[in-house]
């Protein structure tokens, strides 16, 4: 419970970063883009947090919680009493979708973890290959998604489409931070 309640407190600050982002991006209650980062920090540290921090620690989250819901399918494959061959078949290739998925995003937080601030022109294509990533993570979540959708009514399924739908939001919330870092102003990008 705690990790869930820890999760839905990361994601609603990451939500809010990209609302503001996007806030910002349209122009609309205009405030001072160092203004917005001078509130964001990191209260453990004392330090203040970048948009690229906040995009790593997205992808982070999604990277975590689908390598948990990968092991938690596979652990589900085993259980005893599961016979239904329809039911089997979806977690297995749930398991493997997510095994890809895993994969995407372990190497877009490599890709971000790498990146030195400030944001700059040689940013462009790992950003882009990061998103290409995310986009891909998202696609397998999907794949899981339908494949279980598919499957007998059960507390099970119902579990595990809560799970892929929080993952899927995750990663929605990293690729639109990802997205940002390219819009980011590059005289306030620096790190604080």
């Amino acid at each position: 419970m705690r990790e869930k309640n820890l999760s839905l407190l990361l994601l609603s600050l990451l939500v809010l970063h990209a609302w503001v982002e996007i806030v910002n991006a349209k122009g609309s209650h205009k405030h001072n883009h160092d203004q917005n980062q001078d509130a964001l920090f990191d209260s453990k540290t004392g330090h203040r947090l970048s948009p690229t921090d906040y995009a790593t620690m997205a992808v982070s989250l999604s990277f975590v919680t689908t390598r948990d819901l990968a092991t938690y399918t596979s652990s589900l494959m085993t259980r005893r009493g599961l016979t239904s061959p329809r039911t089997i078949s979806a977690l297995h290739d749930c398991y493997g979708v997510l095994r890809g998925a895993e994969l995407q995003l372990r190497r877009s937080f490599d890709e971000m973890s790498v990146l030195i601030e400030p944001v700059n022109e040689s940013w462009n294509l790992p950003l882009s290959n990061v998103q290409s990533w995310l986009s891909a993570a998202l696609v397998n979540d999907e794949t899981c998604l339908h494949r279980v959708n598919e499957t007998e009514e059960s507390p099970m399924k119902l579990d595990i489409l809560d799970r892929i739908s929080a993952i899927m939001k995750y990663t929605s919330v990293a690729r639109t931070n990802v997205m940002n870092l390219g819009k980011v102003p590059k005289a306030s990008s620096h790190k604080y």
